[in-house]
């Protein structure tokens, strides 16, 4: 692992500022689950519901199984950090799918991915320190290449990106979409 990073966010203060007005705002974090993450995340919603689907990473399934409270389960956002570049093109449709039958036209989804040639082998770990921190620790450079940014929209494509920041020296793009009416 290299170093811990500490960065600003800047999608995190826009999400906690547009739902504190929703009495019933909850989040769905997709991994890596971290103690740091429930602990801000449950000032802030709630509901905090875990799925963290990096066991998936590397396997020939094309399916990824989203793990649910309840067929009803319904969520405000969806914490979907550095994993888009580590799963396959099926698997990232798979999880799109699954995640519009529990999401609706207000829900945002928070994204980070990577802009360098080539990345990590594995997703690195995100924990939010703050309102406006998150520390992100990753593996050294890996073999990987990233998607382009056009393939990224492409399969997000029931998702409208909003706001898109640079977290720069790490190399980062934290992105947050609204999914399309």
């Amino acid at each position: 692992m290299s170093p811990r990073l500490e960065r600003q966010s800047l999608a995190l203060p826009l999400i906690v500022s547009e739902l504190g007005d929703r009495e019933e705002s909850s989040i769905l974090d997709l991994g890596s689950a971290t103690s740091a993450n429930v602990t801000l995340f449950s000032k802030h919603f709630k509901k905090v519901y875990i799925a963290d689907i990096r066991d998936s990473i590397g396997t020939q399934t094309s399916d990824i199984e989203l793990p649910l409270p309840s067929r009803s389960a319904h969520f405000d956002v969806v914490a979907c950090w550095d994993l888009l570049d580590h799963l396959s093109e099926p698997q990232v449709k798979s999880l799109v799918n699954r995640i519009l039958k529990c999401t609706d036209e207000r829900t945002y989804l928070w994204s980070y991915s990577y802009r360098k040639r080539h990345i990590p082998k594995t997703p690195a770990t995100f924990a939010t320190l703050s309102e406006e921190t998150v520390a992100i620790e990753a593996d050294d450079q890996g073999d990987i290449t990233p998607r382009s940014k056009g393939d990224v929209r492409r399969l997000l494509e029931p998702f409208s990106l909003a706001h898109s920041f640079r977290l720069l020296q790490c190399g980062l793009d934290e992105e947050l979409r609204v999914r399309r009416c």
